[in-house]
C-alpha cells in the first residue's frame, strides 16, 4: 500500500510538472507566433519592425531562460551535479554576482549593497553558491520598489555560515511561505509574470543549498521587505 502510495505522489509530481511547463511555454510560443505574423505585414514602417523585433527577443529569451532554469532544476533534483569543494572568499563572490546582474537592477533604481567581513570565507562550491544567489538577488530586484536596495550580509556562528539576501520590497504575505520554494509557485502569478522570470528561481535556490548541505529559509512581512538565510555548514 505504501509503495503505490508513493507511486501515485510520483505520477501526481510528473503530471503536475509537464501541465506547469506546458503552460509557461504556452504564453511565449503564442506570443511569438503572433508577433511573427504582425512582422510578415507589407507595410510596416522601420520604427514598427524594430519594435516588433525586439518583442520577439524578448518572448525568445523568456522561453530560452525557462528552458535552462528546467535543465539546472533536473540536474539538481537528480543530485547529478558533482559538488567540488573549495575554498571560498565570500567578498569577491558576491561583487562578481552583483557584477552580472548590475544591468537588471540599473533600470529598476535598486542599490545592491555588500556588507560581508574582509576575509570571511567557506569551504563550499563556488557555482552551486553562486547560482543560489544569483537567484536570491535577482528576485530582491525584480519584487523591490524604487530606489529600494538589496543588502547581502554574512558572518560565521556557531560553526556556521549565516548568508543573509535582503531586500526592502512588498514582502510575501504570511499564508504563501511556506510554498514560496514550490516549481512555478507564484504569490501574484499575472504580476509575477509580468516581471520576468520563470517561477523556478526559489526552487533551484532551495535545491542548490541542499546540495551543499545547507538549509534556506524566509522571513517577510507585506510592507517590509524580506530576507532569505542560507546556511552553511
Amino acid at each position: 500500500l505504501d509503495e503505490m502510495t508513493t507511486q501515485a505522489r510520483l505520477d501526481k509530481v510528473k503530471a503536475d510538472l509537464v501541465a506547469n511547463v506546458s503552460h509557461e511555454l504556452r504564453t511565449p510560443l503564442a506570443a511569438m507566433a503572433a508577433l511573427l505574423e504582425t512582422l510578415e505585414a507589407k507595410d510596416l514602417t522601420a520604427d514598427q519592425r524594430a519594435h516588433f523585433e525586439t518583442r520577439l527577443r524578448s518572448q525568445h529569451g523568456r522561453m530560452q531562460a525557462l528552458v535552462e532554469d528546467l535543465l539546472s532544476l533536473s540536474r539538481l533534483e537528480g543530485r547529478q551535479v558533482t559538488v567540488q569543494q573549495e575554498s571560498v572568499d565570500l567578498g569577491p563572490l558576491v561583487q562578481e554576482v552583483f557584477a552580472s546582474i548590475a544591468p537588471l537592477a540599473a533600470p529598476a533604481q535598486v542599490s545592491l549593497l555588500a556588507e560581508i567581513p574582509a576575509g570571511l570565507r567557506v569551504r563550499t562550491d563556488r557555482n552551486l553558491l553562486e547560482m543560489a544567489l544569483k537567484n536570491l538577488v535577482y528576485n530582491g530586484i525584480r519584487y523591490n520598489r524604487k530606489e529600494g536596495s538589496v543588502p547581502v550580509r554574512a558572518e560565521a556562528a556557531g560553526g556556521e555560515l549565516l548568508l543573509d539576501v535582503i531586500d526592502t520590497g512588498e514582502g510575501i504575505p504570511a499564508p504563501h511561505l511556506d510554498r514560496i520554494f514550490e516549481r512555478f509557485y507564484r504569490v501574484e502569478p499575472h504580476r509575477s509574470r509580468e516581471k520576468g522570470g520563470t517561477g523556478l528561481g526559489l526552487s533551484i535556490v532551495k535545491h542548490s543549498v541542499m546540495q551543499l548541505g545547507g538549509q534556506v529559509g524566509v522571513q517577510s512581512a507585506v510592507g517590509s521587505g524580506t530576507r532569505f538565510r542560507i546556511r552553511l555548514p
